[in-house]
């Protein structure tokens, strides 16, 4: 079983910043500086992070992504029917 990642202020404070990163996101905002400005931020906090804490905020991340794309397989994804039963077990 994965460590559980502890909440730390940099868990929390990262979890913000990618919120952030993906209303600008949603919100057509990809030219803004911003945008630009909020991932340098999520650069610098990411060194902050444990490596459990990282394997939660990647999984966030795509979490917000698969909402954003409106429930739609990421583009980069496999076909159900590809995926090996290994990374099936791996998965559960």
């Amino acid at each position: 079983m994965p460590k559980q990642p502890a909440i730390t202020d940099y868990l929390e404070a990262y979890a913000e910043t990618l919120l952030r990163h993906h209303l600008l996101v949603s919100d057509g905002k990809e030219e803004n500086p911003k945008l630009e400005e909020v991932e340098d931020q999520l650069g610098r906090q990411w060194e902050n992070l444990d490596k459990a804490q990282q394997e939660q905020m990647r999984g966030l991340s795509s979490d917000l992504n698969w909402i954003r794309r409106g429930y739609a397989q990421a583009p980069k994804a496999k076909a159900r029917e590809q995926v090996a039963p290994d990374e099936l077990r791996e998965f559960y």
